[in-house]
């Protein structure tokens, strides 16, 4: 695997699918955040536009909700990734 914490704690990211996976999970753990607390990343952008940046496929024309949208990109995160296992956070909020 390409994604490797330091002794240090800092985290390398090496490879375009691992990259690509680690820009969808933090995209996926912010939309969490953002149903549980009602916190937004950023004021300028929201999760939807981050998730059109990154390629995930929404259907044309909708505005999905945020669980929706965490599943959409789950649902990349396992096509870029075979095998990949959410975290035990990331599965309830997909069970909710």
């Amino acid at each position: 695997m390409a994604i490797e914490q330091t002794p240090g704690g800092s985290i390398v990211i090496t490879g375009a699918a691992d990259i690509r996976v680690a820009a969808l999970t933090t995209l996926a753990y912010a939309i969490i955040t953002e149903m549980e607390t009602g916190m937004k990343p950023t004021r300028n952008f929201s999760a939807l536009r981050v998730a059109q940046y990154h390629k995930v496929p929404i259907p044309e024309g909708s505005r999905p909700q945020k669980k929706k949208l965490l599943r959409l990109v789950v649902q990349e995160i396992r096509a870029a990734k075979p095998g990949w296992e959410p975290s035990a956070r990331l599965a309830k909020a997909l069970a909710k």
